[in-house]
């Protein structure tokens, strides 16, 4: 008994083949996959582009109401992305001060490493940390000088 193969049959084994071959291999996840951003996706496997860093939630003007043992006042900061890291801003007019100062973004907090400034012809160390939740950024920060210094907390409402 002779038997004949079917090439229609044959080429049909060849693409289920090379189909179900091709589905199995290509198991990539897109998604985030910085884990410093606020989307980071930890089952993706190949990045989409997509990732939103953790400062961009910093960015933005503010309306400070600032608390300090001095007293009491009210004015406003501008956060600005800084070139030098993906995880840098720039937080220009800290205290009222009329200057800007540096901070990094760990998730939802930021800190303002020690760095010096000038003010009203003072020369000025200034540190601090905060923290943001929705459109509420709270920073408290010391600033020395010569003469003294103090400890204060701003509170600020994105605008």
């Amino acid at each position: 008994m002779k038997t004949t193969q079917n090439p229609i049959f044959f080429v049909l084994m060849l693409m289920l083949l090379g189909l179900t071959t091709t589905t199995f291999t290509s198991c990539a996840v897109e998604g985030c996959t910085d884990p410093n951003s606020d989307n980071y996706d930890a089952e993706a496997t190949k990045d989409d582009g997509s990732c939103i860093p953790s400062r961009d939630k910093f960015i933005a003007t503010y309306q400070v109401n600032e608390s300090c043992p001095s007293g009491n006042i009210t004015f406003q900061i501008t956060v600005t992305a800084s070139a030098s890291a993906e995880n840098a801003v720039i937080i220009n007019n800290l205290g009222d001060f009329g200057q800007s100062v540096t901070g990094t973004v760990n998730g939802n907090s930021i800190s303002i490493p020690n760095q010096n400034i000038s003010s009203g012809g003072f020369a000025l160390s200034v540190n601090g940390s905060g923290s943001i939740n929705g459109d509420l950024l709270i920073i408290n920060y010391t600033y020395n000088f010569s003469g003294g210094g103090e400890s204060c907390t701003m509170n600020c409402t994105k605008l």
